[in-house]
């Protein structure tokens, strides 16, 4: 229980935050790196906590709030303002970090949602579990067709209009951000993909699964 710090290049750890008595399950930083926001499953009754944390002193800031189920996902948007937080209630809650207050939340039709990642450019959510969905700023919501297994993690390449979702049959799936079809199926992990990202120019996306390896993927044509 709790979370460390660590730098990175020299392999060691640096800190801790105190006071954490519940099962970390994911972080956040904010942009300007000196708030961090953790989800948490409390002990006994599966309730998740969203918590946010001054990096510098190492202690709490605020709760925000909690989640029905435990928090599987947390993502500050924009200039940092608004975090996401998804759970296994079929939730995206929405919280203002300035006012320190819930702003709403948007339920999703995919079970407990288990990867998250925002499209600033047209201000959509993107959510991924039991199916992967896309919601509109206006409330209209686009179920994207091969989602044949958990969707475990996602990012969205701005410029390249796409959707990466990397899936719990070790295959890395890739949607139109445009027309929301499924453009190409990369095979390679053993197990599920539980991390993927891509480069600045967004040509080689790289891939973490449960069976040990990170893969590196062409996205050209």
């Amino acid at each position: 229980m709790g979370v460390h710090f660590w730098d990175p290049k020299l392999g060691q750890e640096t800190g801790r935050l105190s006071g954490y008595n519940c099962n970390v399950t994911c972080v956040a930083f904010h942009p300007e790196g000196a708030m961090l926001a953790t989800g948490c499953e409390a002990p006994g009754n599966g309730k998740g906590l969203v918590r946010l944390w001054s990096v510098g002193g190492r202690v709490a800031h605020v709760d925000l709030g909690r989640h029905a189920g435990k928090v599987n996902r947390a993502q500050f948007i924009g200039s940092g303002r608004v975090l996401l937080t998804a759970g296994d209630d079929g939730a995206v809650r929405q919280w203002d970090t300035v006012e320190r207050s819930a702003k709403g939340g948007v339920a999703f039709k995919v079970g407990p949602v288990l990867a998250l990642t925002y499209d600033a450019a047209n201000k959509r959510i993107v959510a991924g579990g039991n199916g992967l969905q896309v919601r509109e700023s206006a409330g209209q919501m686009h179920n994207l067709a091969g989602g044949r297994t958990l969707v475990r993690s996602l990012t969205v390449l701005p410029h390249s209009k796409l959707i990466l979702a990397g899936c719990h049959d070790g295959v890395l799936r890739v949607f139109s951000l445009v027309d929301f079809s499924m453009k190409k199926e990369c095979v390679g992990h053993q197990g599920a993909i539980l991390g993927v990202v891509a480069g600045k120019d967004e040509k080689v996306a790289w891939t973490s699964g449960s069976d040990g390896s990170i893969r590196g993927w062409s996205l050209g044509s």
